[in-house]
């Protein structure tokens, strides 16, 4: 069978489990019920869609994504819970949103959600107030985008063409360095997205709730400079997939959004980016600019957004974006090669 054939059945099985995987012919309720969203404070999470008792989001560094689903759940009249990191940044979120629909009730809740007080704090507020939770969308994020080498601080080159001699005293890897920034990313990307869901599982089995988790194409299709990350978000994946069918006796239903490059700042406080000292926009010499993958096309957040929503209205279970990423999914079944191929390209590792 030839190579047109195999792109052919590819791009079939791609399209009609596509169509089984995003949309239900029953659609999820969404005016007046409660609604979490966990994520960041310049990202995806300004603008989303849904009414009436609440909306949870966190705040973090970077990834507007989130400030983006808070508006389109406004719109709606979801009632709001917000979290952030900075009291600042929630009041001008509130601001917005009230903008949009100023019925709507809004509770802020200031605190890293990595920590347990936070958590506690989150649960507590929101059914202190609303009593219930229907949506938990969880969107927190973080990045990296240096290659192993490069968090190791050592050169692939000169180990090759050096003698043994130059691997003892100048390219001994700095391993401690690798777990820091594995430890960090790890934190907010798996283990903060399984804390909240977990504390939240209790009203969401009760209501036959729905958990949104907004991950990425890293967690599907590995890519250079995006090993932590990718690592991350396969763990997100792999987690989520599995609670998905534990789950779905309760009809709890869970879904994974896996957008592709997404157009917010979220890469310059990449967790093996030393921002102490910024340059250019990002730390270590680091701007938008220069972070291989970042410089074309990127989706809009606010397209992201609006994805999310209808996840959440079609009971969908995995949403990859845009079309093209959809697709090549289902070719990386039968050509794997041609993906990472691609992947290299965008990378600048070809």
């Amino acid at each position: 069978m030839g190579y047109l054939n195999y792109t052919l059945i590819a791009l079939i099985l791609g399209l009609s489990t596509s169509v089984l995987l995003k949309k239900s012919s029953t659609q999820r309720e969404i005016k007046g019920k409660s609604v979490v969203i966990i994520g960041a404070s310049s990202g995806i999470g300004k603008e989303t869609d849904i009414q009436n008792r609440f909306l949870y989001i966190f705040f973090s560094n970077n990834n507007v994504m989130p400030v983006f689903i808070a508006l389109e759940f406004a719109r709606e009249g979801a009632n709001l819970v917000l979290n952030a990191r900075r009291e600042s940044v929630l009041e001008s979120v509130v601001q917005e949103c009230k903008n949009i629909n100023k019925d709507i009730k809004i509770v802020t809740v200031a605190g890293d959600i990595t920590e347990s007080k936070t958590q506690e704090l989150v649960i507590q507020s929101t059914i202190n107030k609303f009593k219930s939770i229907d949506f938990l969308v969880i969107n927190a994020g973080a990045i990296s985008v240096k290659s192993i080498s490069e968090i190791l601080e050592i050169n692939p080159e000169r180990i090759i063409s050096g003698s043994e001699n130059e691997i003892l005293e100048n390219q001994v890897p700095k391993t401690e360095k690798l777990k820091s920034a594995l430890t960090k990313i790890m934190d907010i990307n798996f283990y903060a997205p399984v804390e909240i869901s977990s504390l939240f599982l209790p009203y969401l089995i009760k209501n036959q709730g729905s958990i949104i988790v907004v991950s990425s194409m890293a967690g599907i299709i590995g890519a250079p400079t995006r090993s932590l990350y990718s690592a991350s978000k396969f763990a997100l994946n792999g987690y989520f997939n599995s609670l998905r069918m534990e789950l779905a006796k309760y009809k709890v239903h869970v879904a994974l959004i896996c957008p592709g490059t997404v157009n917010t700042n979220l890469r310059l406080s990449a967790v093996d980016i030393n921002t102490d000292t910024p340059k250019s926009g990002g730390g270590d010499g680091h701007s938008m600019d220069n972070i291989s993958g970042s410089k074309s096309g990127k989706l809009e957040p606010q397209t992201c957004a609006k994805y999310i929503v209808e996840a959440g209205k079609r009971n969908s279970l995995l949403v990859c974006i845009p079309f093209s990423y959809q697709i090549s999914v289902y070719i990386n079944t039968f050509f794997p090669s041609l993906v990472d191929y691609f992947a290299k390209k965008k990378y600048g590792y070809l």
